[in-house]
């Protein structure tokens, strides 16, 4: 037995249907699910908003970190949902030995719930915080030589016997 994510109801195995929602999947009742998928997209925003407030919600964690992001779209300023995470691309898709001697990188897949743009990041990448930036920029500057030597005209490298000290005649 679930219990549907809106409304609370409980839902036999035979009768629920699941929705993928931000990562996992939400048991919902079928009335539930006519709601939903006849919503206007000013309304399935309540919906959603309604899920997550949901006492029913499984993986709340799960939900909650792939909603709140902190990655912004670059096309329309929306928050960016995850929608694939430690997902591999470059893979062949052959199978067998052929897929472990392909190269491969994995990356987390986000969405624009505006305007659809999808974005690609290393997996598990967390960009640093302000703060975060701010101590890597004084540790960096701490890091570098306080003072540069000045440099005089004359050249202090070495010379073969062979080579003339003197200056070329357009560097007079």
């Amino acid at each position: 037995m679930a219990y549907c994510v809106l409304c609370g109801k409980k839902v036999g195995l035979l009768d629920q249907i699941d929705l993928d929602f931000h990562g996992s999947k939400q048991v919902l009742c079928s009335a539930c699910d006519v709601r939903m998928n006849k919503a206007s997209p000013g309304e399935r925003q309540d919906l959603e908003q309604q899920i997550l407030a949901s006492p029913h919600l499984q993986k709340a964690d799960t939900v909650q970190a792939n909603v709140n992001t902190g990655k912004v779209c670059p096309a329309c300023g929306a928050i960016l949902e995850r929608k694939l995470e430690h997902f591999s691309i470059g893979a062949d898709g052959g199978g067998g030995l052929m897929t472990l001697l392909a190269d491969q990188y994995e990356v987390d897949l986000y969405a624009c719930p505006q305007c659809g743009k999808v974005e690609l990041y290393t997996a598990g990448f967390v960009p640093p915080s302000s703060t975060q930036k701010s101590e890597l920029k004084e540790q960096a500057s701490q890091a570098a030589p306080e003072t540069i030597p000045a440099q005089s005209d004359e050249k202090r490298s070495f010379r073969f016997p062979w080579q003339k000290e003197e200056k070329a005649p357009w560097e007079k």
